[in-house]
């Protein structure tokens, strides 16, 4: 069963955080760090969600603490809905910001990568103090470059990705726990680029690289937001 927001809330006795509570002056708070971290909002597609994203869990995050802190016998606030997907070519600032979104709400951003190196290295089965498996595990996360250990073939072990991004949509159905993703790869599916351009099927998307099953989940646990232009780094 999919539980949307509604159904959280009745659940968990929780409630939204309103217009009401300062919002807004907690948007403009957001703002100013970007500003200050000189975010380039024209690069992204749907920057509003990311501001969205941070306002809502920073607002909660200190009524709840309020409320906590007085032993109040009141529902607590609700974070965000869904988590983040950051999409786009490379050296477009998707990790750039995913890592400032981590300063501003305390997630933990565990990079794919050495998540692959450290699974690989050890075989199948993840110890309790591998990166996969605090990143399947931790309440929230961050879960930097999908896609990179695409770059450790040469190891004879399979990707932990899957089991990992499996585990964070059923921590997300289940309990709320929410998940940015930032990734090279596209997002399109081999029906959608058939009916709109006759394309062959290209081996750099989320559902060519993990499946039907994954690209799936992922859509449905994140909300996209589409960065664009060249690479800053070679500026």
């Amino acid at each position: 069963m999919i539980y949307d927001l509604g159904d959280m809330l009745k659940r968990y006795n929780r409630r939204r955080v309103t217009e009401a509570d300062g919002l807004e002056a907690e948007r403009e708070k957001v703002r100013s760090l970007f500003q200050k971290f000189a975010v380039d909002v024209s690069r992204m597609e749907g920057w509003q969600k990311v501001v969205e994203f941070a306002a809502v869990w920073r607002k909660a995050k200190t009524l709840n603490g309020a409320i906590e802190s007085q032993r109040l016998d009141e529902p607590l606030y609700c974070l965000p809905e869904k988590g983040l997907l950051f999409v786009g070519p490379t050296g477009t600032g998707k990790s750039t910001v995913a890592k400032l979104l981590s300063g501003m709400t305390g997630i933990h951003c565990f990079p794919v990568l050495s998540m692959e190196m450290d699974y690989d290295h050890k075989g199948f089965e993840i110890f309790e103090n591998d990166y996969a498996y605090k990143a399947m595990r931790s309440g929230h996360c961050i879960l930097d470059d999908l896609g990179a250990e695409g770059q450790r073939k040469h190891y004879s072990n399979p990707s932990p990705l899957p089991d990992i991004l499996t585990e964070r949509w059923d921590a997300w159905r289940d309990w709320g726990r929410l998940t940015i993703v930032t990734t090279n790869l596209k997002i399109s599916t081999p029906d959608a680029r058939a009916a709109t351009s006759g394309e062959s099927e290209d081996p750099l998307t989320v559902y060519t690289r993990y499946g039907e099953r994954i690209h799936s989940r992922l859509m449905q646990m994140c909300d996209i937001v589409k960065f664009k232009g060249d690479d800053r780094r070679l500026d």
